[in-house]
C-alpha cells in the first residue's frame, strides 16, 4: 500500500500552469522484495555479458568468420544494451525519477535504443535470409562488407532522427521506451494530441513492423537452408549458426513485445484480476541480458573466439616455460670431451 504522502506527489506543476499526473515511483520501480535483486543482479549481468562478447571480437577481430553482417549488427546492439543499462539505472533513485530533464533523456533516449534495437534485428532476419549461396561463401561477400558501412549507420541515424524531438516533450510516464502503442486509446481525451501521436506512431513501428517482417524472413531463410542442405555442409556451419542466432534473439524480442503489451490489453478487457504486472523495465533487461548469451552460445565464430581467449594465457604460459627449457639448455655447461 502507498502512503498518502507519495500520493500527493503524484501532482506536479507544468509551465503553462496546468496540472498533470504523472506515475508514482513505486509503479516503475516494484516494492515487492523479488523486483530489486533481480533488476541489480540482471543489469549487472548483462553489463558482464555484453562487455565481454565486445573484448572477445576484438581480440579475435582478424578471423573471417567475424567479418560478417551479422557478427557487426550484434556489436552495434551489444554497445545500445550496455548504453540502456546506464540509462535505466538511475531510475532506482527517486530523485532522479522526478527530474524532468532527466525524464527527457531517459525516454529520448529509450525511443532511440528500442528504434535502433528494432531495425537492427530485421535487418538481421532478412540478411540470414539473402545471403545464402549455395557455391560461394557469404563471409567474403563484397555486398556485406558495403552493408556493414551503409545499413547500419543509416538505421543509427534514423533512430536518432525519430528520437530527437521526444527531448522536448514532457511525460507523464516512463516505461522502457516511453512508448505505448496502447496510448492511442487516450488521444481523443487527452489535450496533448502531438505528444502522443508520435509516441504512438513510434510504438506502431516498433512493434508493428517487427512482427509483420522478423517472422517472414526467418521462415524464408529456414527454408532456403534446408532445400539447399546447407545443414549439412560445414563449410556453411557459421551462416547455420547466425541463422539459430537470429532465431533466438528474435524470438526473445518479440515475446517480450508482447508481455509489455499483454497487461494493458487485461486492463481494456477488464480482467485485471489475473494479476498482471507493468514490468518493462525487467523485460527490456532480460533482453540486454539474453542477447549475449546466445551471441556465445549460437555463433561459431564467437564462440571460437572465446575458446581461443580462454586458452591463450595457457599457451603463452606453455610457450616461456618452452623458451625457458631451451635457455637453461643453451646456459647449460659442456660436460663433454
Amino acid at each position: 500500500m502507498s502512503d498518502p504522502s507519495e500520493e500527493q506527489e503524484d501532482i506536479i506543476d507544468v509551465d503553462d500552469g496546468d496540472l498533470v499526473f504523472i506515475q508514482q515511483h513505486h509503479e516503475l520501480v516494484l516494492n515487492n522484495n523479488w523486483w530489486l535483486p533481480a533488476y541489480l543482479s540482471i543489469s549487472i549481468f548483462a553489463l558482464i555479458a555484453n562487455f565481454l562478447f565486445l573484448f572477445t571480437v576484438a581480440l579475435n577481430r582478424k578471423s573471417t568468420n567475424l567479418k560478417t553482417f551479422t557478427t557487426a549488427t550484434t556489436l552495434v546492439i551489444a554497445t545500445l544494451d550496455i548504453l540502456d543499462i546506464s540509462r535505466i539505472l538511475p531510475v532506482l533513485f527517486k530523485r532522479f525519477f522526478e527530474n524532468n530533464t532527466y525524464r527527457q533523456v531517459y525516454c529520448s533516449l529509450g525511443v532511440f535504443h528500442e528504434l535502433a534495437v528494432a531495425l537492427l534485428l530485421i535487418s538481421i532476419s532478412v540478411a540470414v535470409a539473402v545471403q545464402i549461396s549455395r557455391d560461394t561463401q557469404y563471409t567474403n561477400n563484397t555486398r556485406t562488407s558495403v552493408a556493414h558501412k551503409v545499413i547500419i549507420p543509416v538505421v543509427l541515424l534514423v533512430a536518432a532522427g525519430a528520437a530527437g524531438p521526444f527531448f522536448l516533450m514532457s511525460f507523464d510516464r516512463l516505461s522502457h521506451s516511453c512508448t505505448d502503442p496502447l496510448r492511442i486509446a487516450d488521444l481523443v481525451q487527452s489535450p496533448k494530441v502531438p505528444e502522443y501521436w508520435y509516441s504512438s506512431a513510434v510504438a506502431a513501428v516498433t512493434h508493428i513492423i517487427p512482427i509483420l517482417i522478423i517472422p517472414i524472413s526467418l521462415t524464408v531463410a529456414c527454408f532456403k537452408s534446408c532445400f539447399l542442405g546447407l545443414c549439412c555442409k560445414n563449410r556453411f556451419k557459421q551462416h547455420i549458426g547466425e541463422l539459430i542466432l537470429a532465431i533466438a534473439i528474435c524470438s526473445i524480442y518479440l515475446g517480450t513485445l508482447i508481455w509489455v503489451v499483454l497487461p494493458g490489453i487485461f486492463q481494456l478487457l477488464n480482467y485485471d484480476q489475473l494479476g498482471f504486472q507493468f514490468v518493462p523495465l525487467l523485460w527490456e533487461l532480460v533482453n540486454n541480458a539474453a542477447r549475449p548469451i546466445c551471441y556465445f552460445f549460437f555463433n561459431p565464430a564467437v564462440w571460437t573466439g572465446l575458446k581461443a581467449m580462454c586458452c591463450r594465457n595457457q599457451k603463452k604460459h606453455r610457450f616461456q616455460s618452452d623458451e625457458d627449457e631451451e635457455t637453461e639448455l643453451a646456459l647449460s655447461p659442456v660436460t663433454t670431451v
